[in-house]
């Protein structure tokens, strides 16, 4: 009698148990899925520069969201540094070449000039000084041992040819 029931028992209750179990699988297969979305959500969040640099600012606000391809910081890239003078005089044009090395003198460091090489001359004037017009050129800096900050003033020297 009590083998008997015992039997019937364990007929009862191995349905139910297999039945739990394969609910239990399912539950685990989702809770790996979520676990798989959530790490890739979270490759997603990461900032990649395309250069290692200083951040100048920040474009965001924390906890919001943001557009693929928004910017979020304004990086300088501290090895590839141009200064930028938009009065270069047309007297002066003719002295003056693409490749030719320049010195520029930064009111932050006077007596400490910094190298560099003329990257691009304007083509078009952008403004007049007297009775002359102005063009803007770009100079390339050679690495400095002081430290540049992006805005800063100063003069470009050109060696007499």
């Amino acid at each position: 009698n009590l083998a008997s029931a015992q039997a019937n028992l364990a007929q009862l209750l191995t349905p139910v148990a297999e039945a739990q179990i394969a609910v239990y699988e399912a539950q685990v297969a989702q809770a790996e899925l979520a676990v798989a979305q959530a790490e890739a959500a979270l490759s997603d969040t990461q900032l990649l520069a395309p250069f290692a640099g200083t951040v100048m600012a920040v474009n965001g606000i924390v906890g919001l969201y943001v557009s693929p391809g928004s910017p979020i910081l304004s990086i300088q890239d501290r090895h590839n540094l141009e200064f930028q003078t938009s009065n270069l005089s047309e007297r002066d044009l003719a002295q003056i070449e693409l490749g030719m090395p320049v010195q520029i003198l930064f009111k932050s460091y006077p007596g400490e000039p910094v190298a560099g090489t003329v990257v691009r001359i304007g083509l078009e004037a952008d403004g007049v000084v007297g009775d002359s017009a102005t063009f803007p050129v770009s100079v390339r800096l050679e690495p400095a041992e002081v430290i540049l900050r992006a805005g800063m003033t100063g003069r470009v020297e050109i060696a007499p040819p």
